[in-house]
């Protein structure tokens, strides 16, 4: 596993401070999406689960004055083949917030959009705040649950971290609808989603690798 190549610099990083001020926390830069190249490596925190996943920025495009940046989640084998499988449409935006207007099933060839896009989080939220938005037939709710530590294979010394838990639910109670995006999020300051657990794949991923360029 790609575990066991991971740069030095992850036993060196320092902690992230996350940024809070009297309306609450900046949720926009607990998602960021800047950066010519973005690209996040997750193993499972099931180590019976011997795939990866790695999720890849794409070519940005503009929707209603807000820049929406395409993530696609490959799957990678241990025989290091490399599979497509989903493609998850989000926005971060400092006015805005966190939003979703879509995704890819490219396993299935079915793609989905949602007009108006899913509020996941505010500009600033305080933990136990809930967002709900009504798009494409289903009632969704963003719950800010909590603030706690987010240990991964990359930072274990994330664990003292003050790391944004968000919770998506569709309403449905069923694990088969939307279920890439449905579930749950830890969301460290300036990474993003250094932990998700969502009901398309079997265990919570964890961080074990990220890459960024200007």
């Amino acid at each position: 596993m790609r575990i066991a190549k991971l740069s030095i610099l992850a036993l060196v990083l320092t902690g992230c401070e996350a940024t809070y001020d009297y309306q609450g926390y900046d949720m926009p830069d607990h998602f960021p999406l800047d950066g010519s190249k973005l690209e996040w490596e997750y193993a499972s925190a099931d180590t019976t689960i011997t795939n990866e996943l790695l999720i890849q920025k794409t070519i940005p495009y503009i929707l209603d004055d807000i820049e929406v940046v395409p993530l696609e989640h490959w799957l990678i084998g241990d025989d290091d083949s490399e599979d497509l499988v989903w493609t998850v449409k989000w926005a971060s935006d400092s006015v805005k917030g966190v939003l979703i207007y879509g995704y890819i099933d490219h396993v299935n060839d079915n793609t989905v959009d949602f007009a108006p896009p899913i509020q996941v989080a505010e500009g600033h939220g305080i933990p136990g705040e809930q967002v709900v938005t009504q798009t494409g037939g289903f009632t969704w709710t963003a719950t800010f649950e909590r603030v706690e530590g987010c240990e991964t294979y990359w930072v274990p010394g994330w664990a003292d971290e003050s790391c944004l838990v968000i919770n998506l639910d569709d309403g449905d109670d069923t694990a088969i609808t939307n279920s890439i995006v449905v579930g749950d999020y830890w969301l460290v300051p300036r990474y993003g989603s250094a932990l998700f657990d969502v009901d398309a794949y079997d265990a919570t991923w964890s961080l074990s690798n990220h890459d960024w360029e200007e």
